[in-house]
């Protein structure tokens, strides 16, 4: 399977560093941790779904990472999950409309899980036409929620635009 554009550009503007922890909320089948884990050697990586099935086969496809311990595929939402306060210095999500859309819990939820310093990145591909309105609503809906916007990042992919919000807890 060609590996889809998106996660490349998001693996890209992660730019993940050896001790990088990293948190990525809805990682579906863990398309975009093929491209990040490789690139640990000190740090770790875990992945939240709400899809047990897509949890299953993340965990199939990286069973080395999990194995060692750098992977942790887990099957849950944002809210239901047990995860370590101030653990993780990059926490990530694509295409899950409802951390800017309603994002009130997640985004408290986000700020008690980031590391001092540490940066929460929102990138989003609609299935329309995107455009710089979108974008700022969503840096909107951050700010009104205890985050600075440090990057907006509009990329032209193959099919349609995606962005990319960059933010620091205030």
């Amino acid at each position: 399977m060609k590996m889809p554009e998106r996660f490349i550009w998001a693996a890209n503007v992660l730019t993940v560093q050896p001790a990088d922890t990293l948190l990525e909320i809805g990682c579906g089948t863990g398309l975009l941790a093929s491209l990040l884990l490789p690139a640990l050697k000190k740090g770790s990586y875990t992945a939240i779904d709400r899809s047990a099935t897509a949890i299953a086969k993340a965990t199939d496809k990286h069973e080395s990472y999990v194995a060692n311990g750098k992977a942790h595929f887990i099957t849950g939402t944002l809210g239901n999950t047990a995860l370590k306060p101030r653990s993780y210095n990059k926490i990530f999500a694509f295409n899950v409309a409802n951390l800017w859309k309603t994002p009130a819990t997640e985004l408290d939820i986000i700020k008690k899980l980031l590391k001092k310093g540490g940066s929460f990145y929102i990138f989003h591909q609609p299935p329309y036409d995107i455009t710089k309105q979108l974008a700022a609503e969503a840096a909107q809906a951050l700010l009104e929620h205890g985050f600075e916007t440090k990057e907006t990042i509009i990329w032209q992919l193959e099919t349609v635009p995606a962005f990319c919000i960059v933010a620091q807890p205030i």
